[in-house]
């Protein structure tokens, strides 16, 4: 263990992946002991947070991007990205292991609509799945903790925000281009190739944006919006027990 790595107990991982993860600190190293004891959500993403991809806030871009292993009863991370969720960041009536999903199902997204600079009477069309589909259900709810409004399937999308949950969706947003649209299109597995129709895009002057993973330092918000219960994880999370 490096000096400021953090030993977390895992108490949570979201869709049972090893990046995505909520527990308990039970061992630091020297420069990150005042971690002890608090429970915490690691982000999918563990960037140096020193380097110029880092500092232009392209973290996925780092070259140095903490190695996450599989999924281990206890983890070893860098201490620097670890969100606390004591109190004042502790939702009441939550149980730690639902906190896993705000890792990247619904940090993703937030990363995605914050990009996209959405606010207060903007209009956001989230292209995704309803059932099954988490990154699409938390990426609703956050449209409207944001005070922008949804836009429905047969909406123009002039100036709208296009974000595309899964790459098996990018065709289709893509698809429902219009002026002056932004589409942000979020990573995941399954990506393959598919026609695009540039000149439309251009056309257009529609902006395109990539999004791998979420920004660690937009976990704190997103845990602040869980605790004033305007993303609630009820519906949106559930237990499986392996």
């Amino acid at each position: 263990m490096r000096p400021a790595d953090a030993i977390v107990e895992v108490a949570g991982a979201a869709l049972g992946l090893g990046a995505e993860v909520s527990g308990t600190v039970v061992d630091a190293g020297e420069a990150a002991r005042e971690w002890l004891g608090r429970r915490v959500v690691v982000p999918r993403l563990l960037p140096c947070g020193d380097c110029d991809h880092c500092r232009r806030g392209r973290v996925a871009s780092c070259p140095s991007l903490a190695a996450r292993g599989p999924l281990e009863p206890t983890q070893a991370v860098p201490a620097r990205w670890l969100t606390s969720v004591e109190p004042p960041l502790w939702p009441e009536g939550a149980e730690l292991w639902q906190l896993a999903a705000l890792a990247d199902a619904a940090l993703a997204p937030y990363t995605a609509l914050s990009r996209a600079g959405v606010g207060p009477s903007d209009r956001v069309a989230v292209i995704g799945r309803g059932d099954g589909d988490a990154r699409a259900h938390f990426a609703r709810a956050l449209v409207a903790a944001k005070g922008a409004k949804l836009a429905g399937d047969d909406d123009v999308l002039a100036g709208a925000v296009i974000l595309a949950t899964q790459p098996r969706d990018w065709p289709r947003a893509l698809g429902r281009v219009a002026a002056g649209a932004t589409i942000a299109l979020l990573d995941g597995d399954g990506a393959a190739s598919f026609a695009t129709d540039w000149p439309r895009l251009v056309a257009a002057e529609a902006h395109v944006l990539g999004v791998v993973g979420g920004h660690p330092d937009l976990l704190p918000e997103l845990v602040a919006l869980v605790v004033r219960g305007q993303l609630p994880l009820d519906g949106a999370v559930r237990r499986v027990t392996f």
